[in-house]
């Protein structure tokens, strides 16, 4: 983003180059079995009335790039992220249905509970709704800050992962306030607190 790279850029060498960058962190990845995720460098639709050949340009990519991590033994997903970052792709249904109409393959959907706050109406339906393409799990309050900090129910949301036996990682994606040391035990004893 900071480089005005878009997987989905009308300019042809931009739209490479993004890619080119998603591979990169594929390598950097491969060797730790790391998730790579594909957020906001998918880029925003620009204003038009015709968003097919922006979807089939992000799916050509994300398949290129999630077929060469599948030979690498790195997942890729897709994060869901809110309508005042991204303005597509902006709820689990969403996603997973780009994901499906697709086919794209070695790529799942990163949930991350601050951009659901906003985006889904009921998180639970959301995580379940997602099965076995719920890849990843970020983990803040309404707020941004630690878990626990604001108002999201966590302990629905743990109880939705564990009924739907995801498997993957839950980690923190919060605001480091008041200070790092502060927001990271205070969301390990929110984590703790929702189970």
């Amino acid at each position: 983003m900071q480089e005005g790279l878009s997987l989905i850029d009308d300019d042809e060498n931009r739209g490479k180059a993004a890619l080119k960058r998603l591979l990169h962190f594929v390598d950097a990845a491969a060797p730790y079995n790391a998730t790579v995720i594909i957020g906001c460098m998918r880029g925003n639709l620009p204003q038009t009335t015709d968003v097919r050949p922006y979807l089939d340009r992000l799916a050509a990519s994300v398949r290129l790039a999630a077929d060469y991590a599948a030979d690498k033994g790195v997942q890729i997903v897709i994060e869901v992220i809110n309508r005042y970052e991204n303005n597509y792709l902006n709820t689990a249904a969403q996603t997973m249905d780009f994901i499906k109409a697709y086919n794209l393959k070695n790529t799942r959907i990163l949930l991350d509970t601050f951009h659901m706050n906003i985006e889904d109406s009921d998180m639970s339906e959301a995580i379940h709704s997602c099965g076995d393409l719920l890849g990843y799990v970020h983990v803040a309050d309404s707020n941004r800050c630690f878990a626990g900090a604001g108002h999201i129910n966590l302990n629905k949301i743990i109880k939705a992962l564990i009924s739907t036996d995801y498997k993957g990682f839950i980690s923190a994606e919060c605001l480091p306030i008041p200070d790092s040391d502060t927001a990271l035990t205070g969301w390990i004893l929110g984590i703790k607190a929702a189970f």
